[in-house]
């Protein structure tokens, strides 16, 4: 029923929605209209102009409200105000809309039109269903999954027409970069297939990381990623711009950003153009991967690649002290031995508005960071700000070798339920031995009755093997299958 109901509102959003308002050059007008979105000194981090009308406007208040407009020129958002005549809408009904509407080859009057019949009638807005479960793991052994080419997009399959255009257009652009601005296109399609391939992996099959519990260590909170486009140029035409309020608070506009992956409006010279930032809103490719993290209050920045210790940048005036941020944002990524494509998390809290979030985006593009995060930060006292501010070392538990008839992912997960144990162990080597890192291997042999008979240890420092060995030697495990015992060989990757 609701897919009968959509075609019926984008039936309606193909008819004029009531006239276009009248326009005006009056510059109070204009002031006014640039005043409504936030400000930015550099036409560095503006997106290139390709000549296309804008994409469905997205404006909030400075209460948060949210409505949609549409406008023929990126220059008459500059001139007039584009709220006469705009719908007022929920950010919900707007991303679920233009994602509909995507096929349909809709623009963007006929759009907001929809929105509108949709907003007047919400139950075409179907429920939503959560996903169903990944299948399970086989515990046959076979060939490790590596992430490679079946991870990989597949590059073969035909592309839609306006695909086609958009990669010929890629080509030409290629064809006239200079040699090593095409070893950087190069490093950079090289990262991001790396990036996709190991947001696919299944984690069964790689190192299970004793770190990665929700109580133990920090996990990223970023809803939203966006990818620096040195070029300015999206290659994928956009659907929504967000005109925010710069007095706005600054999770109104992640908010979004996040539901309709949009481009985030701002004033520059008398006009209104849209970062260089191309959004993402299901980053499943960089969940695992190593990020810095930074805070934003009304205080200043604190900053840190989680988990670790925060680097704190004063941030009081209306300037952000450059300086300080990069010495901070270099240290942060040096104690990582991260490079410029790792993600910079932005995020704010409650009370940061528009301008400050777009000041910080500015200042991380002027500072060379490829990838951006924004979302919100975590509620002081919440198990999520706990995480912050301090180093979590790291134990991670790499898949086992097992002889015998007891499933590997058995033996796994009873190997997990000792983590703290096992954590226990490298924090107290830590504690006298602050640079420790390594491989651990231990080997044990389990008897038929589930009990250990057996473990030892070996490698990085003989104490901490002796200990994670007692820890593995408690373990009970369930009966081997036949009655045989099991030998085991399993390895830990321990780091600070």
């Amino acid at each position: 029923m609701w897919k009968c109901a959509l075609v019926a509102a984008i039936a309606v959003g193909c008819s004029n929605p009531g006239g276009e308002s009248a326009r005006t050059q009056d510059p109070a007008a204009a002031a006014a209209a640039l005043a409504r979105v936030p400000r930015v000194d550099t036409a560095e981090v503006l997106a290139a102009d390709d000549g296309r009308p804008p994409p469905v406007l997205v404006l909030i208040d400075d209460a948060g409200g949210i409505q949609i407009a549409a406008a023929a020129t990126w220059n008459e958002l500059g001139s007039r105000d584009v709220r006469i005549g705009a719908r007022t809408t929920k950010i919900d009904i707007v991303g679920w809309v233009v994602r509909e509407s995507m096929t349909h080859g809709r623009t963007p009057t006929q759009i907001v039109a929809t929105v509108a019949t949709v907003a007047a009638a919400p139950s075409v807005i179907p429920p939503v269903v959560d996903p169903p479960p990944p299948p399970a793991d086989d515990d046959d052994e076979g060939s490790e999954e590596s992430g490679g080419t079946s991870a990989m997009v597949n590059l073969d399959e035909e592309e839609p027409d306006d695909v086609g255009r958009e990669r010929l257009a890629r080509e030409a652009r290629e064809a006239a970069m200079t040699s090593e601005e095409r070893e950087v296109e190069r490093q950079r399609v090289v990262r991001m297939n790396q990036l996709m391939a190991l947001g696919r992996r299944t984690g069964s099959r790689g190192a299970t990381g004793f770190s990665g519990t929700a109580t133990e260590a920090a996990s990223r909170l970023a809803t939203v990623v966006g990818e620096v486009l040195r070029d300015g140029r999206f290659e994928r035409e956009p659907q929504v711009a967000i005109l925010a309020s710069p007095r706005a608070k600054a999770t109104a506009l992640i908010r979004a950003v996040t539901e309709t992956e949009g481009l985030i409006a701002v004033a520059h010279r008398g006009g209104i153009r849209p970062l260089r930032l191309s959004f993402v809103s299901e980053p499943r490719a960089w969940l695992k991967q190593r990020w810095v993290e930074v805070r934003v209050s009304t205080r200043g920045i604190a900053l840190e690649a989680a988990p670790e210790v925060a680097r704190q940048v004063s941030w009081e005036g209306a300037a952000i002290d450059r300086v300080a941020l990069t010495s901070a944002l270099d240290a942060a990524r040096a104690s990582r031995k991260l490079d410029a494509f790792a993600p910079i998390d932005v995020l704010v809290e409650p009370d940061v508005d528009v301008q400050r979030l777009v000041d910080l985006l500015v200042a991380l593009d002027l500072l060379g960071v490829r990838m951006i995060g924004l979302g919100e930060a975590p509620p002081a006292g919440s198990p999520a700000a706990a995480q912050r501010g301090r180093r979590i070392p790291e134990v991670l538990h790499m898949p086992v070798y097992a002889q015998g008839d007891l499933a590997k992912a058995v033996i796994n997960k009873m190997l997990a339920t000792k983590r703290p144990e096992i954590r226990a162990c490298y924090e107290t080597a830590l504690a006298t031995k602050p640079d420790l890192k390594g491989t651990v291997t231990t080997q044990l042999y389990i008897m038929p009755t589930g009990n250990v008979a057996q473990a030892s240890g070996s490698g990085v420092d003989p104490d901490l093997a002796t200990c994670i060995a007692a820890v593995e030697k408690s373990i009970v495990f369930p009966h081997p299958k036949g009655g045989g015992g099991v030998q085991v060989n399993a390895s830990f990757v321990v780091r600070p």
